[in-house]
């Protein structure tokens, strides 16, 4: 199970009652919980969705209502076309988007990640622009790069995010994952 953290101006686009929203619990899920907020470039609606863990980032550009409605799927198509886009493994992809298959729906807690998010959606506001627009801009490279930039949250030294690049973070969890997995098989014979 995966929670999405979402922001009041999306979980009212999405016409959510309160009882869908739960308290955070702690997840047995691979990456924890996601965060999820709906912003605008020009006149066309986004969503992104930032990793509590890594802050590997999915943005879904050019979205509807319907979208919108029903997020959980919208939020797995993002997030397998974005980790196949930076080359993941297809046995990982598989195993991310498994536990994304059940999702509640939270409120979100943690500043880093939203600061996180906001600084993505400045950014994004600002190349689409230097791109040419919603519709020249190459939105797979913008993508890219916003995983690919080192993160700059907290102290230098003391946050253990700062400096590094979410892909890069992502990438160190699956491969302690991965490495979990062959001592378990080799220990217990699975």
């Amino acid at each position: 199970m995966t929670y999405l953290c979402c922001t009041k101006k999306l979980f009212k686009e999405m016409a959510v009652s309160r009882d869908q929203i739960v308290p955070l619990n702690p997840d047995n899920s691979f990456l924890g919980e996601w965060y999820a907020n709906l912003f605008k470039i020009a006149q066309y609606k986004c969503l992104i969705f930032t990793n509590k863990l890594t802050c590997f980032t999915v943005i879904c550009q050019g979205i509807k209502i319907d979208d919108i409605r029903n997020l959980p799927a919208t939020f797995r198509k993002g997030l397998e076309k974005t980790l196949r886009d930076e080359k993941i493994e297809e046995t990982n992809i598989q195993r991310i988007l498994t536990d994304c298959q059940e999702i509640r729906y939270s409120v979100p807690s943690d500043r880093v990640t939203t600061g996180v998010m906001v600084n993505h959606t400045q950014n994004l506001q600002y190349m689409v622009g230097y791109e040419g627009g919603f519709y020249q801009c190459k939105w797979d490279e913008l993508k890219h790069l916003l995983n690919h930039t080192p993160l700059l949250c907290g102290r230098p030294n003391s946050d253990p995010l700062s400096g590094k690049y979410a892909i890069d973070r992502l990438k160190e969890k699956l491969c302690s994952w991965n490495n979990k997995n062959v001592i378990e098989r080799l220990t217990y014979g699975g």
